[in-house]
């Protein structure tokens, strides 16, 4: 039996910088898990990637978290 995770957090806090095809991938990763019944939420505290996910607004569709552990209790 395989594992199934429906429920995922993305840390992005290693991350430098977010580019196009990164903010599509977040986009249809939370697309496809929602499709399954679960979602993505992010965990970063980069204030780059925090202004680009406030530019595009996909701050209002995804749900970004300070931390990590913030991110997963939110699925409780």
């Amino acid at each position: 039996m395989g594992l199934e995770r429906r429920q995922v957090v993305l840390d992005l806090d290693s991350t430098e910088s977010l580019d196009s095809a990164g903010l599509t991938s977040l986009w249809n990763s939370r697309d496809s898990l929602r499709e399954l019944g679960g979602d993505v939420k992010l965990a970063t505290t980069n204030a780059t990637n925090r202004k680009l996910l406030e530019i595009t607004r996909l701050d209002r569709q995804l749900e970004v978290f300070d931390s990590v552990i913030d991110a997963v209790k939110s699925f409780r």
